[in-house]
């Protein structure tokens, strides 16, 4: 069953337990990660990411996640890991992704704080349901454990993301 990240959450912090998050990199990759879910009989993320697109188009393998999902008899996230793009993260949200994460750590700090709060999206995103919208305010350099953020980036980490009409 196709469900949010937020009911998921919620499933977690009733079971004090972690449910697994899975980037799809195939049809393969999905159907396992699936009939492990049910065979357990326990919810789980499964997660398409923008930088995947050239091998695994959104187009081809987001509506196989979503039918897949809705068909499953354990509760199903569908999730856009890390959307770059607005027209992007709309593609998602039509196919029926329950789930999204806009990335701006591309972008400027100056600009990316006010896409954060989503002043843009209602024009380009489309008009189907409530989602809160996570976001990626900076880039997390390739060395490990080096965060490239400031106090006073990481503030804005404090402002309650709010639930957007997409």
């Amino acid at each position: 069953m196709l469900v949010t990240l937020k009911e998921i959450l919620n499933y977690a912090e009733a079971n004090k337990c972690a449910i697994g998050a899975f980037h799809i990199l195939s049809e393969d990759n999905l159907t396992a990660v699936l009939d492990a879910a049910q065979e357990l009989r326990f919810p789980v993320i499964i997660m398409h990411s923008q930088e995947n697109e050239k091998k695994l188009p959104l187009a081809n393998i987001g509506p196989l996640m979503v039918d897949m999902a809705e068909k499953a008899s354990v509760p199903v996230c569908v999730h856009l890991d890390h959307g770059m793009t607005i027209n992007y993260i709309r593609q998602a949200l039509i196919i029926g992704f329950s789930s999204v994460t806009y990335d701006g750590s591309s972008l400027p700090y100056e600009e990316n704080i006010p896409r954060r709060s989503c002043t843009w999206h209602p024009a380009v995103l489309p008009p189907s349901k409530v989602l809160p919208l996570p976001a990626s305010l900076n880039r997390m350099s390739q060395k490990p454990c080096v965060a490239l953020s400031t106090p006073q980036a990481s503030a804005h980490w404090h402002v309650p993301t709010a639930h957007y009409n997409t």
